[in-house]
């Protein structure tokens, strides 16, 4: 396969393997916002912190934190948002949004990987 092809981008992959019925809507759309994420951070001309807004929504719209074993990352995350921040509850909070982010990496690449070979 070539690595030019249309197959190296991951919204044609994924809506091919939607179409297939080898993923779900909602593994779909899950990968759909990562790589809208990834796009909108490679536009930036600044560098994005993981205390922007913007990180903020994309966590809270993937859709393998609704599930109950992910909300207690949400109410954490809220938790700590909407409290009142000096400069080490803003450190906190970064800190848990990464640990946030690599946990939806991880989550999303094993529902993919369950959905794909079941």
């Amino acid at each position: 396969m070539k690595e030019d092809g249309p197959l190296v981008e991951i919204d044609v992959v994924s809506k091919l393997m939607f179409a297939m019925g080898k993923i779900s809507m909602e593994t779909y759309a899950d990968i759909g916002l990562f790589d809208q994420m990834y796009e909108y951070v490679r536009q930036q001309p600044e560098e994005i912190s993981f205390g922007d807004d913007m990180v903020y929504d994309f966590i809270s719209n993937q859709s393998n934190l609704a599930k109950a074993e992910g909300s207690i990352y949400l109410d954490s995350i809220n938790q700590l948002k909407y409290s009142s921040f000096d400069s080490f509850s803003q450190a906190r909070y970064e800190a848990l949004i990464k640990t946030v982010l690599k946990l939806c990496c991880e989550g999303l690449l094993e529902t993919v990987e369950n959905e794909i070979l079941n």
